[in-house]
């Protein structure tokens, strides 16, 4: 859920302890998704909420370094802060860490394919006005970016929210952008 409360910490931690427990008996995983820093600008989401003896029970840990705040919501240095606090601050494992990028815009919340699809050059940019707004997102190069500063760090990965907002044209694919970073490669299309 987003997000287990401050006062609720001990109990939160009760239950995802008891919860790995279980599902480790059965040789299932257990996950978790949390704020990408400290304090989530955007609502009452809190790192504090977190009790390290929680985060030891999660198999990994994806960092959802997007909605930072309700317009610039994910930058590259999101990504930075969010690494920063939940591994060098909190101790968290980089390989029990996965760094979350997004597929959809803020303050629109449009998503990436609708963008590129207004424009394909709005697949090398990170903004873009819509109804008079800034709009802003991650497009190829940020997502490339961001994929290698992941593997720098040594993270586990990379998730993203969410896969249906990619686009399904090849050239255009965030998605396309993380596997070419991963295999060394870069994306023409923002050559």
């Amino acid at each position: 859920w987003e997000y287990p409360r401050v006062e609720f910490a001990e109990l939160y931690a009760d239950f995802v302890i008891d919860l790995a427990d279980a599902l480790h008996a059965k040789n299932k995983l257990l996950t978790v998704a949390v704020i990408g820093t400290k304090n989530k600008v955007t609502d009452d989401g809190d790192g504090a909420a977190y009790l390290d003896r929680a985060l030891k029970a999660f198999d990994w840990i994806n960092l959802m370094a997007y909605d930072y705040t309700s317009s610039n919501h994910s930058p590259f240095s999101a990504a930075q802060q969010s690494v920063d606090y939940w591994i060098k601050q909190r101790g968290v494992s980089a390989d029990k860490a996965v760094l979350g990028l997004p597929m959809y815009a803020r303050p629109s919340w449009r998503s990436y394919q609708e963008i590129v699809n207004e424009n394909p050059n709005y697949a090398c940019q990170d903004e873009v006005t819509y109804k008079g707004i800034k709009d802003f997102y991650n497009g190829i190069v940020t997502i490339a970016k961001k994929t290698r500063f992941a593997l720098d760090n040594k993270l586990a990965g990379v998730m993203f929210w969410e896969l249906e907002y990619d686009h399904a044209d090849a050239k255009y694919s965030l998605v396309e952008a993380i596997v070419a970073e991963i295999k060394g490669e870069s994306s023409n299309e923002c050559q």
